[in-house]
């Protein structure tokens, strides 16, 4: 597993302590991620994920309604380094 996450939040933080230099407690977190147990092992892992939202329109009993079904896509592979994230 990579440390990527990590590496990017700190040069995020870097950059912004030179780019405002008069601010202060200056944090970054990168968003996307989602906490998992790993199969096998039930270790907890981070892994990369993106929302997906399905929008449709449901026909029922004669009425149509606009809906809307969010879900999460994990990715397999980091997309920073392309290390193998299972």
């Amino acid at each position: 597993m990579c440390d990527c996450k990590k590496k990017y939040e700190a040069e995020i933080v870097k950059n912004a302590q030179e780019q405002l230099p008069d601010s202060t407690d200056h944090s970054a977190e990168l968003q996307g991620y989602v906490m998992g147990i790993q199969k096998g092992t039930n270790d907890i892992v981070q892994r990369q994920a993106m929302q997906v939202v399905i929008k449709y329109t449901a026909h029922r009993k004669g009425v149509s309604r606009q809906k809307k079904l969010v879900q999460s896509v994990m990715a397999s592979f980091c997309m920073f380094c392309g290390a193998s994230l299972k």
